[in-house]
């Protein structure tokens, strides 16, 4: 009998949610002072990798992020620049670099070890892959 009280129990709030209206915040046109999808302190985007100021790409391949990645969802693929072709300011650059975010968990651990912060979480939803 207690079991049937739990079963109508839950099916009432069901049914209750179920036709109570829906709130829905229109991104980017939303309520708010920021006017849209308001984000926590935290969050943690996409990850973008940084370029300096020649624009140039900071990654140098030295795998750390790879190697400090909890869930080894980074590919690293490095190649050699040539005096024709410089990608980036060291001797080496990442020919692939590939995040599979079907793994990733977005722990943010990769962003400091390596040498030059070339890699970044973005902070806004708008940021490029």
């Amino acid at each position: 009998m207690r079991n049937a009280a739990g079963i109508a129990k839950g099916m009432s709030i069901t049914l209750r949610e179920m036709f109570a209206p829906t709130e829905v915040e229109n991104y980017p046109d939303g309520k708010g002072p920021n006017r849209g999808a308001v984000l926590e302190q935290r969050f943690r985007g996409a990850h973008v990798l940084e370029r300096d100021e020649n624009g140039l790409e900071k990654c140098v391949a030295c795998f750390l992020c790879a190697a400090a990645c909890p869930a080894n969802c980074i590919f690293i693929e490095a190649a050699e620049n040539t005096a024709e072709v410089r990608i980036s300011s060291s001797e080496r650059y990442a020919k692939v670099y590939n995040i599979d975010y079907n793994r990733c968990i977005f722990a943010a651990t990769v962003s400091r070890p390596a040498l030059l912060t070339p890699l970044r979480t973005a902070t806004d939803l708008n940021s490029p892959r």
